[in-house]
């Protein structure tokens, strides 16, 4: 797990930093030229004969990007700068710059062709947006890879919003240093950041973190086999209640999605849609749920009447642990008895929206959703008192307390029909397989299940294109396989 600070926090943490004068600027700058001398070589092959044009600010950002281009420089990288602010003060690093024989130049200077573009324009205290001269060259160069140093020069860090959203600029690497910000792991600045690539310094570990990203080594802990002694009951027992006349298909990719998640028996409360699989056994009546079942699924496709409400109301006064998604949640945004019962319910609840579903939550509950998503999304968690794991193109889980897990993994083939009732159905079935006894345990499930989900549509995609939301769920299997040989 890595930790994601506020600007606050870092800018702290280099202050008192206890290293020589520049030691720490020189740490970062040759960081950053090592990475990128391994993107030149992964995008071009080699780095001889390659051109790099550096967008260099008034402040550190541009010292830093300055110290890594003479590097390059000194390797054979052809390095032009140019001073896009005209507000730089010239110091020692401009200096080394210079003696590695960098060089400097102006917008309509460059008229040859660039193969990559250094954005060292503004730090993490940036307030403005980029200017129209450097997109104007940015969209003259599309051949061209662009690297950001610390984040894309447009955003508000801590927001993870860009200040002008007709003005931002789209990374196809963004290479930080010492610690994740906001603007790294929450969309929509996570978007525009391309492959994030971390340069580690010599500072202390931060005192406090408004995130943590999950990477796959920290899945693989909750893949374990079962011990010899293990039987249907003792790795969780699920309930589903998913599907109706109406939206029978909902059910069907509910249970396909549950079936891989790790629960040994899984009984479902729906239609009678004809083939289901082999582990899960249909019944009528919630009321003849296994009294062993540890968590249920409760709202896709399930409609939206007086029987799913009477449903929903005595699911939110038991004390299973529950997953609400699709018309669970429709149901909450439109009555506030339950929305109240949920908000003083003792057991554990996760729900599952996608962003018009949160966004009709939030705004149920009087939350202002102009904010940054992943701002607003807690304050729903909050007060509600439950997890909210947001389906977005780059998931997170927002806890009561204000913490998030994010997950970094995100798949293109998620966003077709049917994908959140199979995630719905295999991060129910791995929530019951772990049973969470606290609220941070049931984020670290369900964050791994997000994982899984996209890698499924990763693998899926490699078959072919346009992937269903079938195809995904039988390659659940084929993820954690992955996930477990690749940390092993």
């Amino acid at each position: 797990m890595i930790g994601v600070v506020t600007v606050a926090e870092m800018l702290r943490l280099e202050a008192e930093v206890d290293v020589p004068e520049f030691s720490l600027m020189r740490t970062a700058a040759f960081g950053l030229h090592v990475e990128l001398l391994d993107i030149l070589r992964e995008n071009f092959d080699s780095i001889q004969g390659r051109t790099v044009v550096g967008l260099i600010g008034p402040g550190n950002n541009g010292s830093d990007a300055l110290w890594a281009m003479g590097l390059l420089s000194a390797r054979g990288v052809k390095a032009i700068a140019i001073d896009t602010t005209q507000k730089r003060n010239h110091g020692f690093t401009d200096e080394l710059f210079a003696s590695n024989f960098g060089q400097w130049g102006k917008f309509e200077d460059i008229t040859y062709k660039v193969d990559l573009i250094l954005d060292g324009i503004a730090g993490l205290r940036n307030l403005y947006p980029p200017a129209d001269d450097v997109l104007e060259f940015l969209l003259s160069r599309p051949e061209a890879c662009v690297v950001a140093v610390d984040m894309p020069s447009c955003f508000d860090n801590d927001a993870a919003l860009p200040i002008d959203s007709n003005k931002v600029i789209n990374a196809d690497y963004t290479i930080t240093f010492g610690n994740l910000k906001p603007c790294h792991v929450f969309d929509p600045a996570r978007s525009l950041c391309g492959e994030v690539r971390l340069v580690n310094l010599p500072i202390a570990s931060p005192e406090s973190s408004v995130a943590t990203l999950v990477v796959p080594s920290d899945i693989t802990k909750l893949l374990q086999e079962l011990e010899i002694d293990a039987n249907k009951y003792s790795h969780g027992v699920l309930g589903v209640i998913a599907g109706s006349s109406m939206y029978a298909g909902a059910g069907a990719l509910t249970l396909l999605g549950s079936q891989w998640g790790g629960s040994g028996y899984i009984q479902h409360v729906g239609p009678d849609h004809g083939e289901i699989p082999a582990n899960v056994v249909r019944i009528n009546l919630v009321e003849q749920f296994h009294e062993k079942i540890n968590t249920v699924v409760f709202g896709p496709g399930v409609g939206i009447d007086t029987n799913s409400r009477a449903t929903l109301e005595a699911l939110l006064e038991g004390s299973k642990t529950l997953l609400l998604d699709a018309d669970a949640i429709t149901m909450l945004s439109t009555d506030t008895t339950l929305a109240s019962k949920l908000e003083k319910r003792s057991a554990l609840t996760i729900l599952t929206p996608h962003h018009g579903e949160a966004s009709r939550l939030a705004l149920s509950l009087g939350i202002d959703v102009s904010k940054s998503v992943h701002v607003w999304v807690s304050e729903v968690a909050q007060r509600l008192n439950a997890l909210v794991s947001y389906k977005g193109a780059h998931g997170f889980v927002a806890l009561p307390d204000g913490s998030y897990l994010v997950c970094d993994t995100t798949s293109s083939a998620l966003a077709t029909a049917g994908t959140g009732d199979v995630l719905s159905g295999l991060m129910g079935s791995f929530i019951a397989r772990q049973e969470p006894q606290v609220q941070h345990e049931l984020a670290y499930a369900a964050i791994g299940a997000v994982m899984i989900h996209s890698l499924a549509a990763e693998l899926a995609l490699d078959k072919g294109p346009y992937p269903t939301a079938v195809d995904i769920a039988f390659h659940v299997r084929s993820a954690m396989a992955l996930l477990r040989e690749s940390h092993e």
